[in-house]
């Protein structure tokens, strides 16, 4: 290591350095701090609040960007704006140990099954919200449009490297939310997606999935019978389960009685 004397210098001919080391954040705080109130301070004293302050920035920054890319329908969802009323008969045990999110640590899945309008997507994305602050890497699909992609990847000609860099990407995250699964039969070429989907991320990535249709008919929905018992083999035997009930908010919303966003 060279040895170098300090010489006099200014904050702001500091900034070059800073930039280079990408502490430019870092640099401008020291500028700001009372100058007569850190004359006392030791030089540890002052790295330490210099350097708490760029590690507080920079995860809120990274948590920013989680939940950013997470592309949440409802990104505000969260746990304390949870609707407890009574008609929606929520198991607040099992809504509990869904938000310890216990499953993700484990790469297991969790369902989340009920009528249109009851409250599943909202509730899955209070759930990936939590994730996200709690550090995983979150993505929430549509299925029927994250499918309808992967089939432009597969049948174009150009794209099908594409089909496989998805793959890898969708394999890296920590927490997929499916939301509208089992809309409508899958044909064959999203019925190969979604295999590929599930068998590439299985034991690594854990699966939330939103869905109308009972878990019961979810064989009829994939359609291929031995397609649909390797897909639902990985999803289903250990994955948390919630059922939601109760009437449909957005109608509620459409004639005022709660507030807007637990769809």
């Amino acid at each position: 290591m060279t040895n170098i004397a300090p010489q006099p210098c200014s904050f702001s001919s500091l900034r070059p350095l800073a930039k280079r080391l990408r502490l430019t954040p870092m640099l401008e705080h020291a500028m700001e701090l009372n100058q007569d109130e850190i004359s006392g301070w030791s030089a540890s004293q002052l790295l330490q609040v210099l350097f708490s302050e760029e590690v507080s920035r920079r995860e809120e920054g990274a948590l920013k960007r989680r939940i950013q890319d997470a592309n949440l329908t409802y990104a505000d969802a969260c746990y304390s704006r949870i609707d407890w009323s009574k008609d929606r008969q929520l198991n607040q045990a099992k809504v509990n140990s869904l938000f310890s999110l216990d499953w993700v640590r484990r790469h297991q899945n969790c369902i989340i099954t009920g009528s249109t309008g009851c409250g599943k997507t909202w509730m899955a994305n209070a759930i990936a919200h939590h994730a996200c602050m709690e550090g995983f890497r979150v993505r929430s699909y549509r299925l029927p449009l994250l499918l309808r992609e992967m089939a432009r990847f597969q049948t174009i000609q150009g794209l099908k490297d594409h089909w496989l860099e998805r793959l890898q990407e969708l394999s890296r995250i920590d927490l997929i939310h499916f939301d509208d699964w089992a809309i409508a039969t899958l044909d064959a070429c999203d019925r190969k997606s979604l295999y590929e989907i599930i068998n590439h991320c299985s034991g690594e990535t854990s699966f939330l999935i939103t869905s109308v249709p009972p878990v019961e008919v979810w064989a009829n929905f994939i359609g291929d019978p031995t397609i649909s018992d390797s897909i639902l083999d990985r999803l289903v035997p250990a994955a948390r389960r919630l059922a939601m009930t109760g009437a449909s908010l957005r109608a509620k919303e459409e004639y005022g009685g709660i507030p807007a966003g637990q769809s």
